[in-house]
């Protein structure tokens, strides 16, 4: 009896052919791309001293009882130095160390309470009054109009940080003084007059090679907080080493002096 022949099944390879899934995957990215939002970027609002051209007057005070320099050391060490006339300046009876944080003796406490002029209210502690008073205004808001009351806060905060506090009242916003100052800011030929802006202080931050990134960031954090409206950050130079190094603790070394020139 012969034998019945068994079937072979032919086996065929099954392959997935991808590549229409590249253009599929190309497709979803650019949607993504073009229909989510990004969130902005956060950046850290620094304001510059003034021109060049600044009256000599205003010069003179920005280098005298209207400036604080503030010196950042290693470990940790932070120090303010602060004159009265501009021929004391080298002397270090007036450089004093700080500490951080916001306790008595602390950089905060310096600036919050320097009063120069012997005012009712010391300049900063002026301002972060009024900012106070803004703040409770924007959070009185409807939520309906976020935008425009976040832009409205901005430039009404920019304006109290130079002295113009009288465009917030009785925890609120001063609409008529801040349309004003809106006006003077469009005017191209609007001259500022100084003599009605509120006290301000301006701020030299002067890092040492050798202080750290973290106490950077801290003192301009501070810079915020106080709502220092001009500071800005400043090399180091053979005068402040000298003045540094005068001083018993600070452990800087007086620069080396100089080497002859060849003749």
């Amino acid at each position: 009896m012969a034998k019945k022949k068994e079937s072979k099944q032919k086996k065929m390879n099954v392959r997935v052919d991808f590549t229409p899934m590249v253009d599929m995957m190309m497709l979803l990215i650019t949607f993504f791309m073009l229909c989510t939002s990004l969130a902005k970027p956060q950046a850290m609002q620094l304001t510059m001293p003034a021109k060049q051209d600044a009256p000599k007057d205003q010069k003179e005070k920005s280098k005298t009882e209207l400036t604080v320099d503030v010196y950042l050391l290693a470990d940790n060490k932070i120090y303010t130095y602060i004159v009265d006339k501009a021929e004391k300046y080298g002397d270090p009876e007036y450089l004093e160390e700080v500490t951080w944080g916001t306790g008595k003796g602390s950089i905060r406490d310096k600036l919050v309470n320097y009063n120069p002029y012997k005012d009712a209210v010391a300049p900063i502690q002026a301002i972060m009054n009024a900012k106070k008073q803004l703040d409770a205004w924007v959070v009185a808001q409807p939520k309906t109009n976020k935008d425009v009351n976040d832009s409205i806060y901005e430039h009404a905060l920019s304006w109290i940080r130079k002295g113009k506090l009288d465009v917030v009242s009785n925890n609120s916003l001063n609409k008529a003084k801040y349309d004003e100052y809106d006006r003077q800011s469009k005017d191209p030929n609007f001259v500022e007059d100084n003599d009605k802006l509120a006290t301000t202080i301006n701020v030299n931050i002067k890092p040492l090679d050798d202080s750290t990134y973290d106490n950077l960031v801290t003192i301009l954090d501070e810079m915020a907080v106080c709502c220092i409206g001009t500071y800005r950050i400043s090399n180091v130079n053979v005068d402040d080493l000298t003045l540094l190094s005068k001083k018993e603790g600070t452990g800087v070394q007086a620069p080396a002096a100089a080497a002859p020139a060849a003749p």
